[in-house]
């Protein structure tokens, strides 16, 4: 008797095999074959029995990784470049291969694909086209599986853009602004 887990990518198809040379082999789905494509996470057990009529069992677990919402930990401005500045916490996982970072066009709500950050690289990134001084930018993030799988959108961060102008008869006065709560739910203004 033996025993295995696996983690892999959901909608993955995972082989689980067992020694050749058995005479007879069964799978718990009914498969009589030596090999065993697993569609899906669950328990698969397979018993084989040799030429001399002598059972073995082997048990697998296998458990699929679906990859949770990454989220932004903040937007800000570098302050060596000027640039807008995308920061984000990595998964505690093996299974992600990279990040996309998605940026809000002119369109309002659509999003396109700005980077592809993998997962190796620092979770850090600066958007040299953004022009902070005069536009706030929004961003969302995906993650990408090692099996290409997309998770969903996380929440989008919003940069702020405050106005500012001079007061009469000296100073600065910073005008208010409407800026939009990152899980875009509510307003407030600052």
């Amino acid at each position: 008797s033996s025993t295995g887990s696996l983690i892999v990518c959901a909608n993955a198809s995972t082989e689980l095999s067992t020694l050749a040379g058995y005479s007879q082999y069964l799978w718990s789905n009914g498969s009589t074959d030596p090999t065993l494509f697993a569609n899906a996470g669950g328990s698969y057990s397979v018993t084989v029995t040799d030429n001399n009529g002598c059972p073995g069992i082997a048990h697998y677990s296998v458990e699929e990784n679906v990859i949770s919402s990454p989220q932004i930990c903040v937007v800000t401005v570098d302050l060596e470049t000027g640039k807008n500045l995308v920061v984000w916490e990595k998964e505690n996982t093996e299974l992600i291969s990279s990040y996309i970072i998605y940026k809000e066009s002119t369109v309002s709500d659509l999003y396109l694909p700005i980077s592809n950050v993998p997962f190796s690289v620092t979770s850090v990134y600066l958007d040299d086209a953004s022009t902070p001084a005069q536009r706030a930018d929004r961003y969302k993030l995906v993650s990408i599986d090692t099996c290409g799988n997309q998770s969903d959108y996380s929440d989008f961060h919003k940069t702020m853009l405050l106005g500012v102008t001079t007061a009469f008869p000296s100073g600065f006065r910073l005008d208010p602004v409407s800026y939009t709560h990152l899980a875009g739910d509510s307003q407030m203004t600052l």
